[in-house]
């Protein structure tokens, strides 16, 4: 089994605020999960290479409706991970600002998107 990756700490069970033109209602959910590859032969088939990834999901709430998922998986050379350090986040072709959340407002957010 491979060893946790520490460069990846920092999204492991994080919440953060997405904004777009100065406006709230997007949160993004990330942790880190282990990917691996798949061998196969004629009659077998494993698991090799394993290696952690980011895992995110963004939630928007809408004031009247439901909450919409978008999700994703990231490999830590992504663009993602360089993005989300620099307080950016693309998606759907709109760039977001993040603000990534702590103790109360972090809770909030989950309670408000039916986050775990």
């Amino acid at each position: 089994m491979q060893r946790q990756n520490h460069k990846l700490d920092p999204y492991r069970n994080q919440v953060a605020e997405l904004t777009h033109d100065g406006v709230a209602n997007d949160y993004l959910f990330t942790t880190v999960t282990t990917e691996w590859d798949e061998s196969r032969g004629p009659r077998w088939r494993r698991w090799v290479n394993p290696r952690e990834a980011v895992l995110w999901e963004v939630a928007t709430v809408f004031p009247d409706g439901p909450t919409l998922w978008s999700d994703g998986l990231s490999d830590p050379a992504d663009e993602f991970v360089g993005e989300v350090v620099r307080g950016r986040f693309l998606l759907g072709g709109v760039n977001f600002d993040v603000r990534w959340l702590s103790g109360r407002e972090r809770e909030a957010a989950k309670l408000r998107c039916g986050a775990h």
